[in-house]
This record gives structure tokens, sequence and C-alpha cells, in this order.
């Protein structure tokens, strides 16, 4: 797994998955190709580490594990994850209460960067919100089981510099 410090004249964009339960489907494989991605952040219930090999292949990956991931590799990945990436401080977990709990207790005077994203996945339904008037949360749903009415689908995230006062911005793409 790599570092995640940028650099602060560049945005940075990131796939981000989520509940692939051992299926990370083609489309999803060049979409995430096409991108040209800095980042690819897998946010658990991956069930096989094999997953996270095909998409280390593409770019560097930032993982946490999920409700589903037994498998002895998938035990090592941390639950949540907290880097500051541009302008944003990102707070990963597959659960979105885990995310909701740090969120609750963080505000972004509490931190370098002026926006707070949450990163969750775990309810297969995508969505981007503003939680706050510096607080988004992200799911990027499900690739291979979406639920609630909702299309297969990933996420394309673009956090700009440092030094920019730009939001986040989140892109859904669908087979």
């Amino acid at each position: 797994m790599m570092s995640t410090s940028t650099s602060p004249a560049t945005s940075t964009t990131i796939g981000v998955v989520s509940d692939t339960h051992n299926t990370l489907p083609l489309w999803v494989v060049d979409a995430f190709k096409g991108a040209c991605l800095d980042y690819i952040m897998h946010v658990g219930d991956i069930e096989h580490e094999s997953i996270l090999w095909e998409l280390e292949l593409i770019a560097p990956l930032i993982a946490v594990r999920g409700n589903c991931d037994f498998q002895p590799a998938l035990l090592k990945l941390p639950t949540t994850k907290t880097p500051t990436m541009g302008n944003a401080q990102l707070i990963i977990a597959h659960k979105p209460n885990g995310v909701n709990a740090v969120l609750q207790k963080t505000r972004c005077s509490e931190v370098s960067a002026p926006y707070l994203l949450g990163i969750h996945g775990h309810t297969h339904v995508p969505h981007f919100t503003q939680a706050g008037v510096d607080t988004f949360v992200l799911c990027p749903g499900s690739p291979s089981e979406p639920r609630g009415g909702s299309a297969p689908s990933v996420a394309i995230l673009t956090i700009e510099s440092e030094d920019s006062t730009t939001p986040p911005v989140v892109r859904f793409i669908n087979p």
C-alpha cells in the first residue's frame, strides 16, 4: 500500500470501489484504467485478496477491511484510515456508522485541511452528500451487488490541491 501524500500543485484522482464480494467486473477495470487515477480506494467487503492484486496493477491502492473480509490476508487490513489528501481530510471505513462516529468527533477546525470527507461502503447504494459546510460523505455503491434499486457503480473522486478552496467532486460510473 502506498503513501497518501499529494503534490501541492495538482489535484488527486481516486477510483473508489466497495462491496465487490469477490467479483471485480471487467467494466470496473476498464473504467479505472481509462481514468488516469492517482490511487484506487477499496472500502471493504473484498472477500479475496486477488481483487486487491488486480486493482494494484492499475494504481496504488488504499484499502480497509469490511465485515465480510475473513481471508487471513484481508484481516491484516485496518478497519479505518484517516489520510489527508490535497485539501481534504479523509475518514475511510467500511460501515457508515464508523465514518459518522469519526465525523461527529472531528471538525475542520481540528485538522489542517479545509474539507472533511467520509468514505464508506456497506450499504451498496451510491451517494455523495454534503453533511455540513465543509463536510461530505461518499458511498460508491457496489459494482457487483447493487441494492435499493441502484445500478452497479463505482466512483471517481477528485480532490484539489491543499491550497485550493474547491470542494471534492465525485462522478459515478455505471456499466
